[in-house]
């Protein structure tokens, strides 16, 4: 793969979990439980070219949007996180992607993430950061059906 070794530093200090709480079947607890433990493993490494995400988490028709885009299905999603680890790799070093909570949100039907990604570009040699938190919505099985990023800067 021609990204390797330009992947970046990933960190996952302090991280904070509250894990499942939910009222009804045991089915889901253990969808919703699965996917906390695969976005808090995963998401650190997102940006990274040679890993690939645990995607069975998520529903066939998932949605995902954030402020510049807007994407439905999980082929596209897979392909939106794919260029986005092209672009770290290609336009920025000592990028880094700090993931600092993940947990089920008080009213059970998202799993709330907060992070803060940042990195220098190579070009004018300049860092720049982004925060934010992720939403990820949850249908009554316990699959992901929709990754809403909210940015803070």
């Amino acid at each position: 793969m021609a990204f390797v070794g330009l992947a970046p530093r990933l960190h996952c200090r302090g991280l904070r979990v509250r894990c499942c709480s939910l009222e009804g079947s045991n089915d889901k607890k253990a969808k919703v439980e699965e996917a906390i433990f695969a976005l808090r493993t995963d998401l650190p490494r997102q940006y990274d070219a040679v890993f690939s995400l645990d995607f069975s988490i998520f529903a066939d028709d998932v949605t995902f949007d954030d402020p510049w885009t807007k994407i439905r299905g999980k082929l596209n999603y897979r392909g939106m996180l794919y260029t986005l680890a092209a672009i770290k790799a290609v336009f920025f070093s000592d990028a880094v992607f700090d993931l600092s909570s993940c947990e089920l949100a008080e009213d059970d039907t998202k799993i709330r993430t907060r992070w803060l990604t940042k990195g220098r570009l190579r070009l004018i040699d300049r860092e720049i950061s982004l925060s934010g938190t992720d939403y990820f919505h949850l249908d009554d099985e316990g699959q992901i059906v929709r990754h809403e990023s909210l940015w803070d800067s």
